[in-house]
Parts: structure tokens; C-alpha cells; sequence
């Protein structure tokens, strides 16, 4: 029967062929998508044939459909945006290498210019050898070149991270439930509202008209603006010689105060100095041996103040180790550049002393996921990776650490490495055993560089070999300065390779506190043999 009426709607010129293509694919599989125990549409895959197996299905050589019907009765343009990020980024490895597919993607997350209406609908159409077509409510909205855009898309429903198992397995295979059933049925007979039809064009219409409506006042602010340039000249001629008068007054008055406030503050000097050099000479005549136990008393005290300053010295220490280790560990995520995503990172936290880190909390709802969890795996990795001073008391603490992504490469905000109180500064070493702490110092990191390095699969291969000499600036904080070659190896995949090993292990621990050196100059070597 519908075979029978597509082809007179073909004959009669009523319906395009590539719509009567597309019509004969069969649904595949239906689900419901949840998010957060509410339904935002019904799902439904086309294909020509019933198949189960997603690389069949994924394949160039394999015509579909995506069909979605919005089920929800409002479907905002910021939880589109943010649902859709979110599964592309999780369940697609890469991006394309095409631009052109890039904007699509960011296209088709950004395209509702209004909520998504209840019955609203979502087609994204592909045919061999074509391009791939997404269309609301039966409108064009994007259309791409090959597959890439709707393997994207479908990824969301049927790749390593679906909205839920069995959602993926009820688009690829059909369901025999009640609700399966009436998902099919929506989908095989849904119509498109009345009043949703041309949605799209609407939108598009509304942007013109809202950017004619915002040229049309331009030009009356410009016409009333030059309208009114004659008369402000005027005033601002009158205002120009008031303001003179007025600020040549109050200049004036201003002096006249200061001088006023000057011998005010001499007096108060002068009273103060005389009533401190009073009272100093009343303490001198009534002071008297102290007692014993008022002197323990005092010494009490004192010791702590300065236990608690060690403590607060310790634990801004733990602070500043974690944070300058977090900035090597995080990496920008590439989904997060896609979606021109940015923003400061600051998150609450607790950690032991064990190097475990518990109760993460971003201060900012609004930023980014993607952004968040970086900054999440980046914390407890460099969590580990630092050393907690035996001396700070407490078994856990509370820090903070920050993070700002910035698209344009905007620098870190800098954190001082702590100054120790008095109580813990230690004097500097004799020379002789200055050069003991530098060479052992050396060593340590040597070997922790040393043992980092990688001989590239490709240069043995190639079987490319040879010495590699860095000489390598370590600050006095512990940041990696300049690095220079001294070896002159003909092989730049070798260098890199031992120049990758040194940043691995950046940043370092900071110089003994017994040198003097504000930076010191590492010499690594390692000889590349097959």
C-alpha cells in the first residue's frame, strides 16, 4: 500500500525520488532518551535492511536515518547544546580533519535559535555517496559532505558510552515491549504540528528582522546624535568655563586642607611619641625580676607562635606543591577546544597523607564539564606525585587548586614558593659541602631523567643511534628553565626523545635550602644504542 502511493506521488511529480528513497528504509530500532529520569525524545534508526552490527551500519556504503521526536514539552537551546557536547565528545576518540564537518558538528549543537517544542522533529539523512542532511520538522538546517557528520551523531546512541545499554540495544534490534511498540507507532505515523511547520525559516527570519530593526535604530541614534551635536557644543562651551571655575576652587580648598591635615598629623605624632616615651619610662621604673614561672609562662607562648607559624608554613608549602604539579599534569581537552570552551577552574578539596584526594568540588556550576574533570584527573594525579612534610600535623587538609583555560594561551597566574619562618631557615653550607648537596641534588635528578627516556620505535627501526648531551636550568623553586643541546646528534628524533624525558619530570623539587645558588645548570647525557 505505501509502495503503491509513493510511486503515484512520484508519477504525479508530488515527491522528489531521493525522498521516496529514503522512505524505504525500515526502522531499525526505537528508544526513549532520558536524561535525569526525564524524557527529552523518541529515537528511531532507519536502514535498509534490519542489522545489528554498529560498523555495518557506520559504514559510507550503508544508507540511513536518524529520526527524533521531541517528547518533552521544552527542550531549551542551552540543554540541547550542553546534552549534545557532551555525548559527541564522550563517545567520538577524534576530530575530523575536515573543517567544513567541524562547523557542522558545531552547527547542529547550536542550531535551536528557540525551545524545542513537544512533537517537534529531528531527521539526519545519509545516502551513498552523498552528503549527510539534517532537517527540522522536514526543513533543511545543515547539510555535509560524506558520512563523518551522522557517524558523529549516531555515535551518541550506539558507541562505547550510550545514554544506556539497553538504549543501544534497542536501536540496534527491535523490542517486543508494549512501549516499543508505541515508540514505533509515533515514529512510522508521527506528523509535524501545524503551527511548527517552517520552525527553522522562522528563526532565521526573526534573527534578519531583529538585525534590520537594530540598523533602522543605528540610524535614528545617528540622525538624533547629530541633531543634538550642535546644541551640546553649546552647553559643552558654558560647561567647559563652569568646570574651570569649579575645579580652580576646588584645588584651592583641597590645599587649604591638606595643609590642615599635615599639622594635624604632626600634632598626633608628636603627641603619640611624647605619650609612648612616657609610658616606656613609667615600665622601665615600675619593671622587676620576673619569676620563674612567669618566665616559663612566656617561653610557653612563644613557642607557640612559632609552631604555629612552622605549621601554617607546612601547610601553604603542601598548597603550593600541589598547585604547580597540577599545572603539568592538566592537558587542554580537544572536545573543549572544539566547542570553544574556557574558563578558571577553581576547586575545593581534601587530602591525606596518603596522596589520596576526596570531596573535589568546582566553585562554579557553570563552567564547562569537560573543563571540570581535566582538572579532576589532573589533581589526583599530581596529588601523588608530591611529598607531604613530616612535620605538618594531621592526618588530612583542606587546599585548593586552580586552572584557567584560555583558547588564546593566557599564562597561568603565578604562585611565590613559600618563604620559611625564622624558626626554619637554616644557614648556607660551607663551600666544600655545598658542592656535596649540589652533586647529590644532580643525581637524583639525573637518574629520575634518565629513567623516563623512551627510544622512539621509529629511530630503531631506522636503526638510528648516538649520544644526546643536555645541559638543563633548573630555578632555584625547582621550574624548568632553558635547555640546551651541547652534543651535535644528527638524529632530532633522539634529542627530542631525552628532551621529552626532562620535561616529564618537571617541575622539580626545589634547590636544598643550604645552597646558595638561585638556579643550577644539569648536565644529562644518554647514549641511544641498539
Amino acid at each position: 500500500m505505501i509502495r503503491a502511493f509513493l510511486m503515484i506521488a512520484l508519477l504525479t511529480g508530488t515527491l522528489p525520488f531521493s525522498q521516496l528513497q529514503a522512505a524505504e528504509l525500515v526502522l531499525n530500532g526505537s528508544a526513549s532518551y532520558y536524561y535525569l529520569t526525564r524524557e527529552y525524545y523518541v529515537a528511531g534508526l532507519y536502514l535498509p535492511a534490519p542489522e545489528q552490527d554498529p560498523d555495518a551500519i557506520l559504514s559510507p556504503d550503508t544508507a540511513k536515518r536518524m529520526q527524533l521526536i521531541v517528547s518533552t514539552e521544552r527542550w531549551s537551546p542551552r540543554k540541547w547544546a550542553q546534552q549534545w557536547q557532551n555525548n559527541i565528545s564522550i563517545n567520538n576518540d577524534n576530530l575530523s580533519a575536515d573543517t567544513q564537518v567541524q562547523q557542522a558538528v558545531m552547527e547542529f549543537t547550536q542550531f535551536p535559535r528557540d525551545d524545542l517544542h513537544r512533537d517537534d522533529e529531528i531527521r539526519v539523512d545519509y545516502q551513498p555517496g552523498g552528503n549527510t542532511r539534517v532537517l527540522l520538522n522536514r526543513e533543511l538546517v545543515i547539510e555535509s559532505s560524506g558520512v563523518e557528520l551522522f557517524n558523529y551523531l549516531l555515535n551518541t546512541w550506539i558507541g562505547k558510552l550510550p545514554p544506556s545499554r539497553e538504549f543501544r540495544q534497542h536501536i540496534l534490534q527491535q523490542d517486543t515491549s508494549a512501549a516499543a511498540e508505541q515508540n514505533r507507532r509515533l515514529l512510522l505515523t508521527h506528523e509535524i504540528p501545524a503551527a511548527r511547520n517552517q520552525l527553522y525559516s522562522g528563526w532565521l527570519n526573526a534573527e534578519r528582522a531583529a538585525q534590520q530593526a537594530e540598523q533602522e535604530r543605528q540610524q535614528q541614534q545617528a540622525r538624533a546624535a547629530e541633531l543634538e551635536a550642535e546644541k551640546a557644543e553649546q552647553e559643552a562651551r558654558k560647561q567647559r568655563e563652569a568646570e574651570a571655575r569649579r575645579l580652580a576652587e576646588e584645588r584651592a580648598a583641597r590645599e587649604a586642607a591638606e595643609k590642615l591635615a599635615k599639622q594635624r598629623a604632626e600634632q598626633l605624632r608628636q603627641a603619640q611619641a611624647t605619650a609612648i616615651k612616657a609610658q616606656a619610662e613609667r615600665l622601665a621604673k615600675a619593671q622587676k625580676p620576673a619569676s620563674s614561672k612567669a618566665s616559663n609562662s612566656k617561653s610557653t607562648a612563644k613557642s607557640a607562635d612559632i609552631l604555629a607559624a612552622e605549621q601554617d608554613y607546612y601547610l601553604q608549602q603542601l598548597q603550593w606543591q600541589l598547585q604547580r604539579q597540577l599545572e603539568a599534569e592538566v592537558s587542554y581537552p580537544a572536545w573543549a577546544k572544539q566547542f570553544a570552551q574556557e574558563g578558571l577552574v577553581e576547586m575545593d578539596l581534601e587530602l591525606n597523607r596518603a596522596g589520596e584526594t576526596f570531596n573535589l568540588r568546582a566553585r562554579d556550576d557553570s563552567v564547562a564539564k569537560l573543563l571540570v574533570s581535566e582538572v579532576q584527573r589532573a589533581v589526583q594525579s599530581a596529588a601523588s606525585k608530591i611529598s607531604i612534610n613530616d612535620d605538618l600535623e594531621g592526618q588530612q587538609w583542606p587546599l585548593s587548586v586552580s586552572y584557567r583555560f584560555s583558547l588564546q594561551g593566557a599564562e597561568q597566574p603565578t604562585m611565590a614558593m613559600p618563604q620559611p619562618p625564622k624558626s626554619l631557615q637554616v644557614k648556607k653550607a660551607p663551600p666544600a659541602q655545598q658542592g656535596q648537596l649540589r652533586q647529590s641534588y644532580e643525581d637524583v635528578q639525573r637518574e629520575r631523567i634518565l629513567s623516563a627516556v623512551e627510544y622512539p620505535k621509529a629511530a630503531q627501526i631506522l636503526k638510528k643511534k648516538g649520544l644526546v648531551e643536555l645541559q638543563v636550568e633548573i630555578l632555584r623553586d625547582g621550574k624548568l628553565g632553558e635547555i640546551k643541546e651541547l652534543s651535535n646528534n644528527r638524529h632530532r628524533e633522539l634529542t627530542q626523545a631525552l628532551i621529552n624525558a626532562v620535561k616529564q619530570n618537571a617541575p622539580f623539587p626545589p634547590l636544598p635550602a643550604e645552597l646558595s645558588d638561585s638556579s643550577l645548570k644539569l648536565k644529562v647525557s644518554h647514549d641511544f644504542k641498539l
